[in-house]
């Protein structure tokens, strides 16, 4: 993790080496709203955003709807969003960048 002050953005980065080519992924899991702009997903929640762009190397991958009991044991949805690399290598890196709005 990497927070740059001065650009309000955090870049996450995934390093890893694997003994065979396979898939792999990272993600982000959020109760907010959320919009898809093109290869960039932007969440809001009460008049606040934050836009998740992939980094270097990296794709958006699935975005999933998900509903899961809550710690109050309540019927809730929650939107799951992939980043993966954008290929399959044994050794690589998947990135991407939170920024405020």
């Amino acid at each position: 993790f990497h927070f740059n002050k001065t650009e309000h953005a955090l870049e996450v980065v995934d390093e890893f080496e694997l003994t065979a080519t396979s898939s792999l992924e990272s993600a982000v899991i959020t109760r907010q709203a959320i919009k898809v702009q093109g290869n960039r997903v932007v969440i809001s929640s009460d008049g606040v955003s934050i836009v998740l762009v992939p980094g270097e190397g990296t794709e958006l991958g699935q975005i999933e709807q998900l509903s899961y009991q809550d710690h109050l044991g309540d019927e809730s949805r929650v939107s799951r969003i992939s980043f993966q690399p954008k290929n399959l290598v044994s050794r690589s890196r998947i990135s991407y960048r939170v920024i405020s709005r």
